[in-house]
């Protein structure tokens, strides 16, 4: 089969949760003998477009043996983390695309390359769309208000104007929200990969949808085998963005209220744009020693952290969906302490695989840390428990036989 990946940024300037999806189906794809291409959208980029079309810029690159074509407008404009179809975007894909090249088209999140849809539904391509997060249904992609209510009830968009948006975004909320539905109706097929996240979607648009859970590239992965004694000292790891609606900072405060002194909390990642949060986070961590900011890191440097550390965090205070750190960290069984909320509290169970917490509740987490310095020992019986995610290839494979289905069909 030809198959094109359709995704809102990639490799090797973004590598988080979507893309790492992307990369894992479509390498895999390209083993099993399909023919893949990859289709971004350059957002922070502005090296390397070397040909020009209606307003749009274009380049191909090879990344990891995969074919990408990066495209972005020549004026990026203001809102286009949060429209839904652009106009020329579906006429730029039928010449940079051809008609009828790909026999399907699978869309892993559809911000800023919606009108993918317009061009496979026009030329009879079937359509997959799998659900990564909140964005069709939340312009702010994460189901929280601007005051930090959780929220997975748009009311049809009219919910946004009043939480978040007011009066004067009427017309483009609702405008959106009637995109957004064309977006699914459009969808041959939806997939989600938690149970959480399929429930939210499927209650609030009516369609049917798949769960195929989110695989694991285990080629590189040495299972952490770290055991603990009584008075050993415990090393939690935060691994991933730093930025507020992952919720570092209730993991920073969390430490100020725990008096243990042989817990060390160890925060990788990059900030980003969030310069003034992640001042913020060194104020509130200011001359506590065991809280450490060990920079940014790459794949290859996984192995290392994930056999230094006894457990990770993933503090989000949103709901989350099928969060990285959460797979990555249970494929090198380690301990997970997670929210009480969303995705994550579908993977994580409190006791078993890991530790619950209220969500944004600093001294509830702090309570857990606490227990496992305490004891460090319940570590060793957690990690007995812990049942690995499935491997890169299984979700492959679950991911062909639907694409058959809908070729065939």
């Amino acid at each position: 089969m030809r198959i094109l990946y359709v995704v809102h940024q990639f490799f090797p300037k973004h590598y988080t949760g979507t893309e790492r999806f992307v990369l894992n189906v479509a390498t895999q794809m390209q083993k099993m003998g399909h023919q893949v291409k990859i289709l971004t959208y350059g957002i922070t980029e502005n090296y390397g477009f070397c040909e020009e079309l209606d307003g749009f810029l274009f380049k191909k690159y090879i990344y990891k043996g995969l074919e990408v074509l990066s495209i972005r407008h020549k004026s990026i404009p203001d809102d286009i983390s949060f429209a839904i179809f652009y106009q020329k975007l579906d006429f730029l894909l039928d010449k940079i695309l051809g008609e009828r090249e790909f026999d399907i088209v699978h869309v892993a999140h559809p911000m800023r390359l919606a009108p993918t849809f317009i061009y496979a539904s026009n030329l009879g391509i079937p359509i997959v769309l799998t659900l990564t997060d909140f964005w069709l249904i939340c312009p702010r992609g994460i189901g929280v208000t601007v005051d930090g209510e959780l929220c997975l009830n748009p009311e049809n968009g009219f919910r946004c104007i009043k939480k978040c948006y007011g009066e004067n975004w009427k017309e483009k909320i609702l405008k959106r929200w009637r995109e957004s539905k064309e977006v699914i109706e459009k969808s041959d097929a939806v997939v989600s990969p938690t149970y959480f996240l399929a429930s939210t979607i499927q209650k609030i648009t009516g369609k049917k949808i798949k769960v195929i859970r989110h695989g694991v590239d285990y080629s590189n992965i040495n299972p952490n085998k770290r055991l603990k004694q009584k008075e050993d000292r415990v090393i939690i790891g935060y691994i991933g963005s730093i930025l507020p609606h992952k919720g570092v900072h209730i993991a920073v405060r969390a430490m100020k209220h725990v008096k243990a002194r042989n817990i060390e909390l160890r925060i990788y990642g990059n900030y980003f744009h969030a310069k003034k949060y992640f001042e913020e986070l060194l104020k509130i961590a200011e001359k506590d020693s065991r809280i450490k900011f060990m920079g940014e890191y790459k794949d290859e440097d996984l192995n290392t952290i994930m056999n230094e550390v006894d457990c990770t965090i993933q503090p989000s205070i949103w709901w989350e969906n099928s969060p990285l750190t959460v797979l990555i960290s249970l494929a090198y069984k380690v301990p997970v302490i997670t929210t009480n909320l969303g995705g994550a509290a579908e993977l994580v169970k409190d006791g078993i695989n890991g530790f619950n917490f209220e969500i944004g509740d600093a001294k509830s987490l702090a309570n857990i840390i606490e227990k496992i310095a305490e004891d460090p020992t319940i570590l060793n019986e957690v990690k007995k428990k812990i049942v690995r995610p499935p491997r890169k290839e299984e979700e492959a494979f679950e991911y062909e036989k639907l694409y058959r289905e809908l070729v065939n069909s």
